[in-house]
């Protein structure tokens, strides 16, 4: 059974001399999906010969690549192939780019990115990710510590009190309408003073005149009974 493995050329190493004197290449090749991890294609022979110009970014197509054994104590994933028509150049990753940052010194940034994802590597990522985090605590230490200025109270007011005041809803009332409740209440009542004189004299002039309508009516009626007779 046959298998392909795709993948795009992200790093070449300057190629090495073997302890038998042959010159062989190593191409490290990634997905552009995990950039931290890659897989590394050995060159030996013939198909050194034929390759090693190859440029970075291009897409290649490994057909039963031979899995090698890695370095003790290594995780890396190691492959070769042993014919150089085992190789297919399929073109250039469009998506693969490096970094638009700059290192701290003004130079640009050499990190392998996928353009198609992010422009900028990881570690530039992180470390605005970081630094907008810190201009946010800033911010808000400097909130918390701005107070608004204190009131001059002539005694102490309640929690619904201080929260009317300061243009809060409590209780279904808003500050406006508990303001006026509270100012209504607290304004000082007229006092009316009531004395038992005034209740009598008040008293007798109503009984006085109800007394004087009925003697009227009467007097009215006995002249028209003697004009009469």
């Amino acid at each position: 059974m046959d298998w392909v493995t795709f993948g795009v050329i992200i790093k070449k190493v300057t190629p090495q001399s073997s302890s038998n004197g042959k010159t062989f290449s190593i191409w490290c090749l990634n997905d552009l999906h995990d950039l931290s991890r890659c897989v590394s294609l050995f060159l030996f022979g013939e198909v050194h010969k034929d390759y090693w110009k190859t440029d970075q970014g291009m897409v290649i197509g490994l057909l039963n690549a031979n899995p090698m054994k890695s370095k003790e104590g290594s995780s890396e994933v190691c492959v070769s192939v042993n014919h150089p028509q085992k190789i297919l150049l399929l073109g250039e990753a469009m998506d693969l780019g490096t970094c638009k940052a700059r290192k701290k010194n003004g130079e640009p940034c050499t990190q392998i990115v996928n353009l198609n994802s992010c422009e900028y590597c990881q570690y530039h990522v992180q470390s605005q990710y970081r630094r907008l985090c810190s201009k946010r605590a800033d911010l808000q230490s400097t909130f918390s510590i701005t107070r608004a200025p204190k009131r001059n109270a002539k005694k102490a007011l309640g929690l619904k009190e201080r929260l009317c005041q300061d243009g809060f809803y409590y209780g279904g009332v808003s500050s406006a309408a508990y303001a006026a409740s509270v100012a209504a209440a607290a304004a000082p009542k007229k006092k009316i003073q009531t004395t038992l004189s005034n209740l009598i004299v008040k008293g007798v002039d109503r009984i006085l005149k109800e007394t004087k309508q009925k003697l009227g009516n009467s007097l009215t009626i006995v002249i028209l009974k003697h004009l009469c007779s």
